[in-house]
């Protein structure tokens, strides 16, 4: 994804809301940080670093309880919307 714009938080969580997706059965929320970013599902959540790498391996026991679907769902939004973005 070199040299492409990564979506914002926002764009990734209204993307995995608008398909109706869940973990937890909560909605997707984006936070946007300085140098990286989360999608909140509930109190957990996947941390998207600015090249685009998505994981929940992070200092805080919260990103750490999230499962490795939660991560796929939120790669997936990204991936598509970064395919969206550079079809334009």
């Amino acid at each position: 994804m070199n040299e492409t714009k990564i979506p914002t938080a926002k764009e990734i969580a209204d993307l995995i809301n608008g398909n109706g997706s869940r973990y937890y059965d909560d909605k997707a929320k984006g936070w946007t940080g300085n140098g990286f970013s989360r999608i909140y599902f509930g109190r957990d959540y996947v941390t998207i670093e600015n090249d685009g790498e998505c994981h929940s391996n992070g200092p805080k026991a919260r990103a750490q309880t999230i499962g490795q679907s939660a991560v796929d769902l939120v790669e997936d939004a990204l991936e598509l919307l970064v395919r969206m973005e550079s079809s334009n």
